[in-house]
């Protein structure tokens, strides 16, 4: 067994960094972290739509699951009425280990080889509308999927994603390219999410550079899923579609 790598760094741990024999806890811990890491790899689950007709093509949404978190976990929260009527909804788990069954987005590197090696998987088994993918997340799966949509490891149309922390790495020639290509999307967080600041910063800054874009608070939720987050991923998608 091993802890969660967030919660033994975490500021609640303090009290005990002078506790005798704490740092070798921290120590096996790692040990074993990075044990399991050798071992992982990226995996998905797919999701057909209602009444699926494999002559026809279809829009992709690609979900991301938080940091901490997993397909089994993430699944059932990201859902909504236009995803299981018209989307093929690919659930894809990140290869980063963060806990003995929680996996993270953090290493961009890596978050990039997961997603263009397993998209690519998906596009050749199922039969996706390659003009029409969406990419989507919550906090650490919305940070890949911010990643993921500016840098256009494969085509994207826009994204939805939920209390995410924004990438540092989209830079002012990732925004003009996007603006060519329509890209647009919508960040939904909660006015008490501890990265609000940084998600108004970033969404004022795709208004200035002319990419369209919604940023969507609910109230006194925190870094959490809302009770209606499927109409707002549904309201996400139909603004993404206007064009």
């Amino acid at each position: 067994l091993f802890f969660n790598k967030y919660m033994v760094g975490s500021p609640l741990f303090a009290p005990l960094k002078s506790v005798k024999g704490f740092d070798r806890i921290l120590e096996l811990n790692e040990a074993k972290r990075a044990e399991a890491q050798k071992k992982a790899r990226a995996t998905y689950e797919v999701v057909l739509p209602d009444n699926f007709d494999p002559k026809q093509r279809y829009p992709l949404f690609v979900a991301l699951h938080g940091g901490s978190s997993n397909i089994r976990n993430f699944k059932p929260r990201w859902q909504s009425e236009l995803l299981k009527k018209k989307y093929i909804t690919a659930y894809v788990q990140s290869s980063q280990v963060i806990s003995i069954n929680g996996y993270h987005w953090g290493d961009l590197k890596r978050t990039a080889e997961d997603l263009k090696k397993l998209v690519a998987l998906i596009r050749s088994k199922y039969p996706v509308d390659s003009q029409n993918i969406l990419v989507g997340g919550f906090s650490s799966g919305g940070y890949g999927a911010l990643y993921a949509a500016f840098k256009q490891l494969f085509p994207i149309k826009g994204y939805v994603v939920l209390c995410p922390v924004i990438p540092s790495e989209i830079q002012e020639a990732d925004l003009v390219k996007m603006k060519q290509s329509n890209l647009s999307g919508t960040v939904l967080t909660s006015d008490i999410d501890p990265r609000i600041g940084t998600q108004k910063s970033f969404s004022a800054r795709l208004k200035a550079a002319g990419i369209r874009n919604a940023l969507v608070i609910t109230p006194k939720i925190g870094h959490w899923f809302p009770k209606d987050l499927g109409k707002q991923i549904d309201r996400a998608i139909h603004e993404i579609n206007k064009i």
